[in-house]
C-alpha cells in the first residue's frame, strides 16, 4: 500500500543545496518523482517525508494471513486520509 505525498509544500528538489543529479541528466529536477521503500507508517514520519519531498510512501507488510493483514491495511488507510 502505498501513501500519496503529493501535496508537499516544500521539496528538497526546489532547494539549491539538493544534489545536481537530475540536473547533471538533463533534467528539470522538479520533474522528478521520489518514492520510499517500506516508509515508516506513522503520521510524523509520513509529515516529514512529503516535507522532504517525497511523492510516494509505500509500506512493507509480511507475508501473512487476511486475518493478520487486514487491520494493518485498515490502519495504514487511516494514516493517508
Amino acid at each position: 500500500m502505498d501513501a500519496d505525498l503529493t501535496s508537499r509544500s516544500e521539496s528538497r528538489r526546489e532547494d539549491p543545496g539538493a544534489p545536481p543529479a537530475g540536473k547533471k541528466a538533463g533534467r528539470d529536477p522538479k520533474s522528478i518523482s521520489i518514492s520510499l521503500f517500506f516508509a515508516k507508517p506513522d503520521k510524523a514520519a509520513l509529515d516529514a517525508l512529503r516535507t522532504a519531498g517525497v511523492d510516494r510512501a509505500i509500506f512493507g507488510l509480511p507475508s501473512e494471513g487476511r486475518d493478520a493483514i487486514l487491520p494493518k491495511l485498515d490502519a495504514f488507510a487511516q494514516l493517508i486520509h
